[in-house]
């Protein structure tokens, strides 16, 4: 718990990044919101909730995009493949690092493994249709 804390200060009071952090039934929950301002994502604002386990750091944080989101390692309930947060974890890793991975997925796209095969089709296949599909799942988020 105190790691936590200690980490959470350490997001407020050393980055530009908008986090906030939930206790519920002594779990954290570690709230971020990304806003891009380049790529495919371009003036999108996402929020994730990071799911950080009780045994923490011997176990990964889950982030989940609570934001509806087309995109290649983000499947259609929120869950994001980063491989920080599976077998590339160690206790050395920190919440700066899971939410250095989660910005860095929206800015460089990958396209290997992809985690959502309808998303990778459709980047692979024709870039600017992707967009325009990402754009439409954006906008629903306002209805």
């Amino acid at each position: 718990m105190l790691r936590i804390e200690a980490e959470f200060k350490e997001l407020v009071y050393s980055s530009n990044e908008k986090v906030s952090l939930l206790c519920e039934n002594e779990s954290f929950i570690l709230v971020y919101t990304l806003t891009l301002l380049d790529g495919y994502y371009k003036n999108h604002t996402y929020v994730f909730n990071i799911n950080i386990p009780q045994n923490y750091p011997f176990s990964p944080p889950k982030p989940v995009c609570i934001t509806k989101v087309l995109h290649p390692s983000i499947d259609d309930l929120g869950r994001i493949c980063l491989n920080i947060t599976r077998e590339d974890w160690s206790v050395q890793q920190t919440l700066q690092v899971v939410i250095f991975g989660i910005s860095s997925i929206f800015y460089d796209v990958p396209t290997e493994n992809p985690f959502n095969q309808k998303a990778h089709s459709l980047l692979m296949k024709n870039p600017s249709d992707f967009i325009k599909e990402v754009n439409l799942v954006y906008n629903s988020n306002k209805i």
